[in-house]
């Protein structure tokens, strides 16, 4: 397992468990009368925000901090201050939710999802910005590095949910649109609000397409390829290490070939 894996992998499940009892209680009776008939399609925008949430940020912290050191004998180590941003993000995201999930009404529940998307905007441009700036400016670590993937379409995304939230802010706390015309027996009661029911679609297209994007930047990932070691200039003592042995070598080979000359022109003793 690699040196950044683990940590990801508490903190990912940590946060799961933690929306999952939030998402609870959406469903509780206190909730229920605080939220009124907006309960079910407010929990069902909370499944979508919180999979987009999980699945993105799993996806974006593999990539960058696991990827680079898949291959054997790595060395790739993260920026220090990159890491304590991504995971100070990723706890402000957590909080966030289950502050979501505990809004004393549709009021504060709408207000809420505003600041996510806000603050989802301002990451999204901070990495946006660490894609195009030189490693060179940003860290000083020698050890080979991935190449930054672009994330800049969660500005994107962010963008068209904050704008989503203040369009429908209106139309959901006045119902202004009314109920669903379309409804049957079998589904929760009392009706679902329209512009309500418009926002969580919104939702589920936004983490649709988060997810698509988010395929094409797995597909496009590549372990980065290790730089070829520079020739490294032998230093004064090697030198004179070398030309000690091979001066060695030299009076050794002298003296051989002399004992040889001397032993080949000694006369032979007569019988």
């Amino acid at each position: 397992m690699k040196r950044y894996e683990s940590a990801i992998r508490v903190i990912a499940a940590f946060f799961a468990v933690l929306l999952g009892f939030g998402l609870k209680q959406l469903l509780d009776p206190g909730s229920r009368a605080q939220l009124s008939s907006a309960t079910g399609p407010c929990f069902i925008i909370c499944v979508l925000l919180f999979l987009r949430f999980l699945v993105g940020s799993s996806t974006h912290m593999w990539v960058e901090f696991v990827l680079p050191d898949l291959k054997t004998d790595s060395t790739f180590k993260a920026p220090w201050w990159q890491i304590v941003i991504d995971f100070c993000f990723l706890t402000f995201f957590g909080l966030l939710g289950m502050a979501i999930c505990y809004s004393r009404d549709l009021e504060h529940f709408m207000k809420l999802n505003g600041i996510w998307a806000f603050v989802g905007v301002v990451w999204s441009a901070f990495y946006t910005w660490l894609k195009h700036v030189p490693r060179q400016r940003v860290a000083n670590v020698d050890a080979p590095k991935a190449p930054r993937e672009d994330w800049w379409f969660w500005i994107l995304i962010n963008a068209v949910q904050m704008a989503a939230l203040w369009l429908l802010y209106g139309p959901v706390m006045d119902q202004r649109w009314g109920p669903v015309w379309f409804w049957w027996d079998w589904l929760p009661q009392p009706r679902w609000d329209l512009a309500l029911l418009a926002l969580l679609l919104i939702y589920a297209l936004l983490l649709f397409a988060d997810v698509m994007l988010q395929l094409r930047v797995l597909a496009n990932a590549r372990i980065p390829a290790t730089p070829p070691a520079s020739p490294v200039a032998p230093s004064d003592e090697a030198l004179i290490l070398a030309a000690a042995a091979a001066d060695s070598a030299s009076r050794g080979a002298s003296a051989s070939v002399a004992a040889l000359a001397a032993l080949i022109s000694k006369p032979s003793p007569k019988p």
